[in-house]
């Protein structure tokens, strides 16, 4: 009979150990800097088959398999593991020709032999099951010196580090176990393959690197796409905390409108805005209230809370039985599991003043209920998700009702001996479900919080998203809404970006986070369960580090790994997080004028954040909090109010992400912006922005430049201001002269901004996106005018946009292979396409100018899914250091039809791109330039301090370049 695995729990054979990723981590894991840690699995891409816009099909291409993960991993960290992994092996193995004769001499002897035996998970196991840690050479009983030794004995350490400098360079062996290490971890120390050794952590990196690495290796090394991993972090200094001055108080909030149709109340000490709308069944918001809540939007330092707008919900569709019965077959593979633990008091905290205050002068050691997430990500069906629910609330019930009858508090225990008080002996606890590929496994209802996030709706539960788009009274705010800056950009061409689904008993938590890195708004709708919230004000980036440090509580001493601006709050493989904020900490930080807001979402609530605002979600749970927590008080009050507190509520919410453009001419500017700034921030941390700014400012100066020509009647080029409507428009549609005589904005609703302030908040953004561009272009066109044979660029004749879709070899509407696959920024307009990988594997490798300029595509990528082998007719290598043609003596030929140099050793095809053009060429984007300038005039906003910064750091990178 074989037994369900419980979850986090490790089940040995009595032949060959067999573990999940998770359950290695966690044994063979020592610190940041040392042990080995398993990378997690990179999802299947499958070939995107999205139409065309305009009519025709555009042709269906398998995507790159790149290195980046969806999750967000580091690609350039993988491949300076996979790097640092090939030196380690060869220099251990001796995988070359003298390696060749030194394995047939060490043959003759069994010791020797042993010590260059790779090792086995099954052998680190048996090592390292006992906490010692001993050298990973094979037969080798010393223990190891720590993480500097990488897992070896001082000896051993010194020797491989010997080898490796005296080989002189990476030979063939080393490159192909380099193109074998597809997977690796993305935290701030270097991880190799499984048999391979930990090198380095963040510093020890640079002294690693140049002893490993020999001098050719390292010339290689610095000019390849994972270059950037070596030598970014070190290109930014730490702020001094100290230095920073208090932000600028915020502004005071206009008067409130009398509509009668909302209620409108400001909490001073919160920083929270709450509008009640009062509205029938399908009554729209008032025109005066609309815009009122799009202008407090705008503002970053107020927390925007609406209720009232999701009323009309039908309730038969929102019901987990039909849900169940809808897509329980269906598997979930993004369900966090958060752990039980009972803690003192004093481990919540690093912050002693706020514990000190907390002291009562009682001997007694108080303790409290909380909640670990731990690091794997759990894949199940929905209906078992609902099982297990159901499971979980009649067991607490029972605990609860068992505790009260023998006169203790139903949830709180006094003590970890008290906790056990009513808890099952038996299975009544144990759930047990089947995983995606076939495994039994068990969680405890009561010790385990199962939190399913991210469940999309739009392609999952069709049935509920077009409900709670009919229902929704403030479509505008969905993504490419009507208030959204993709709302120009076509389906197709827009990232996804939801609704998606949550559900989860209470005492889950998502950590401090900044949507989409900084780049996207996002809107959450309670619609079961409380939120305990924080969130901060936009802020500039070293302040939010600040603001990090104080909320979390990180010392000298205390654990600051987990990264809320360049991070994700739920990736795999994270198991540290930061404490939840004190009062304390919160004080501090509105001293600062981080306008922090502390308060709880209720049922029936919508919060906007603003993009680039970190913030923290808690699930409120019916335990007690200490005194010292920011959510002590009103959890207490929101306890006091419920008729049973004991028994759970489950939280159930819908959440998306969007692009809010704003609504005054000086609102739109700072999103575009703010936008820009967080997209280029991200490109430096090496993670994917999600929201497409440069495509989303050239299809709004299009929109509204050619609304506003209209308007005025001012069309170009002889083109007849004719309607093309033979039906009868309603008088929604006003015309400018119209509108501004009645005091209002040119609009098709009474409270979108004119087409005029938007072109006006548009220019300053669109004049550097534009400008960009064309220096891009013009760099493009004298590298090919140079004629480098070695690295050949030439320019595409015409835009992507322009050539027939049935004949177009990418589809520039799609949003699938509109990133860079070497830094995973936005493509909007200008991009280098490979001509090796196009001519000799009809596959697509884009990438973004900026990493075609620092020759990032000099490296090896995975194009072919299932051969990793090191050749230019089978994959990208851009990193080929030979000039060898016909009878080439590496013996991996033939040559190449297109280049005629050896495929196997010299092939140049894949250092030889096109710069593509996506939409309209560059004379276009300058005459859209120039139309929105006539359009706006003398009606200019002033310099933007945040642009000016972009543009001079654009300079600063020219100079350097030139």
């Amino acid at each position: 009979v074989n037994t369900p695995t419980p979850i986090g729990t490790s089940q040995r054979s009595a032949k060959k150990p067999r573990v999940s990723s998770a359950e290695l981590s966690s044994l063979l894991r020592n610190g940041p800097n040392g042990g080995i840690e398993l990378a997690p699995r990179r999802s299947t891409r499958k070939a995107g088959t999205e139409a065309s816009v305009i009519g025709g099909k555009y042709p269906t291409r398998k995507r790159v398999c790149t290195d980046q993960a969806e999750n967000g991993n580091d690609s350039t960290d993988k491949k300076a593991s996979s790097l640092l992994a090939a030196v380690v092996r060869r220099s251990t193995s001796r995988s070359s020709t003298q390696s060749g004769r030194d394995a047939k001499r060490d043959s003759k002897s069994p010791a020797a032999a042993a010590k260059s035996t790779p090792v086995t998970i099954a052998e680190e196991i048996r090592r390292n099951s006992g906490g010692e840690r001993h050298c990973a050479v094979k037969s080798c009983s010393k223990l190891a010196a720590g993480s500097k030794a990488s897992w070896m004995c001082k000896a051993h350490f010194n020797e491989s580090i010997d080898n490796a400098a005296t080989d002189g360079a990476v030979g063939s062996t080393a490159a192909s176990a380099a193109s074998r290490s597809t997977r690796s971890s993305s935290s701030t120390h270097v991880v190799v393959g499984v048999t391979s050794v930990t090198v380095g952590g963040k510093d020890e990196w640079s002294a690693t690197k140049e002893a490993l690495l020999p001098a050719a290796a390292a010339a290689t090394f610095s000019n390849s796409a994972f270059a950037a991993t070596a030598k970014k972090p070190s290109a930014r200094t730490e702020p001094d905390f100290d230095k920073l001055e208090p932000l600028g108080k915020p502004e005071t909030l206009p008067k409130f409108p009398d509509t009668g149709k909302c209620e409108w109340s400001f909490e001073q000490e919160t920083r929270v805005l709450y509008a009640n709308f009062c509205l029938g069944k399908h009554e729209r918001v008032h025109p005066v209230d609309y815009k009122f809540l799009t202008k407090m939007m705008e503002l970053d330092h107020v927390s925007v809370v609406s209720e009232g707008l999701v009323d009309e919900l039908n309730p038969s569709l929102w019901n987990l039985r039909f849900i169940a019965g809808l897509a329980g077959d269906e598997y979930c593979h993004r369900v966090r599991r958060f752990s039980r633990q009972i803690v003192a008091e004093s481990e919540l905290t690093r912050d002693a003043s706020a514990l000190n205050s907390a002291e009562d002068g009682s001997a007694t050691t108080k303790y409290f209920v909380t909640h670990k997430e731990e690091k794997m990500n759990i894949s199940m069906k929905l209906s078992d998700f609902f099982s297990y629910l159901a499971q979980r609330r009649a067991c607490l019930e029972r605990i609860a009702s068992d505790r009260e009858e023998k006169g203790l508090d139903p949830v709180n225990p006094s003590s970890p001996d008290d906790d056990r008080v009513g808890r099952a002996e038996g299975g009544e606890e144990s759930f047990t479900f089947t995983s995606h590929d076939g495994k039994e496994l068990s969680v405890n209802v009561v010790n385990d919080v199962l939190y399913l996030i991210d469940y999309d709706m739009v392609k999952l539960l069709p049935s509920l998203h077009e409900d709670f788009a009919t229902a929704f009274k403030a479509k505008d705010f969905l993504p490419g809404g009507g208030e959204c800056m993709m709302n120009n950009i076509n389906v197709n061409g827009r990232p996804s970006m939801g609704p998606n689904f949550y559900v989860t008993p209470p005492a889950s938590f998502t950590a401090f986070h900044q949507d989409g890195h900084g780049t996207v708004d996002s809107c959450h709708v309670c619609l079961s369960g409380h939120n305990e919230v924080v969130m901060l004000r936009r802020m500039p980036e070293d302040n939010k580090l600040h603001a990090m440090s104080i909320l979390s509580g990180d010392s000298e001493d205390g654990d600051s790994s987990y990264n809320a601006l360049y991070g994700l709050p739920h990736l795999d493989g994270l198991s540290h997080f930061p404490l939840w904020p004190t009062k304390e900490a919160i004080e501090k930080c509105a001293d600062m004028n981080y306008a922090p807001s502390v308060f709880i979402l209720s049922p029936g609530q919508m919060l906007h954040i603003n993009k680039g605002r970190l913030h923290a979600f808690r699930k409120l749970s019916s335990f007690a909090l200490p005194s010292f927590d920011c959510h002590a008080e009103l959890r207490a009050q929101v306890l006091k109010k419920s008729e049973n507190p004991w028994v759970e509520q489950r939280c159930v919410s819908v959440a998306w992400d969007w692009e809010f453009k704003g609504v005054t001419a000086e609102g739109i500017n700072r999103e575009l912006v703010s936008t820009l700034e967080c997209s280029k921030l991200n490109r430096e941390h090496n993670v994917q922005s999600l929201a497409v700014p440069e495509t989303s400012i050239l299809f709004m100066a299009r929109r509204y430049v050619s609304e506003y020509e209209q308007q005025l009647s001012q069309i170009p080029d002889g083109h007849q201001n004719e309607a093309v409507l033979a039906v009868r428009s309603t008088e929604t549609y006003a015309s400018t002269a119209d509108s501004e005589s009645n005091g209002g904005d040119a609009t098709t609703s009474p409270s979108a901004p004119s087409s005029l302030q938007v072109l006006r908040g548009l220019l300053p953004s669109l004049s550097y996106v534009v400008d960009r561009h064309k220096k891009a272009h013009e760099n493009a066109k004298q590298m090919e005018a140079n004629g480098d044979e070695k690295r050949k660029v030439s320019v595409a004749p015409r835009p992507d946009a322009w050539e027939p879709p049935d004949k177009a070899g990418i589809d520039p509407w799609g949003h699938g292979d509109m990133s860079c696959k070497g830094c995973g920024a936005e493509i909007s307009q200008c991009y280098m396409h490979c001509d090796g990988c196009e001519k000799l594997l009809s596959q697509d490798f884009n990438i973004c100018v900026d990493c075609h300029s620092t020759r990032q595509y000099e490296c090896f990528r995975q194009v072919n899914p299932v051969n990793d082998r090191r050749h230019a007719s089978v994959n990208h290598v851009g990193n080929m250091k030979y000039d060898r043609k016909g009878g080439c003596p590496c013996k991996n030929g033939p040559k190449c039809k297109v280049c005629t140099y050896c495929l196997g050793c010299s092939c140049r095809c894949h250092k030889s791109f096109t710069m593509h053009l996506r939409f309209m060429s560059i004379e276009d984007e300058e005459t859209l330039l120039q139309r929105v300038a006539d359009a706006v005039g003398s009606c200019a906003l002033p310099p933007d301090a945040t642009l000016a910064r972009l543009v001079d750091d654009e300079e600063f990178v020219d100079a350097a370049g030139a």
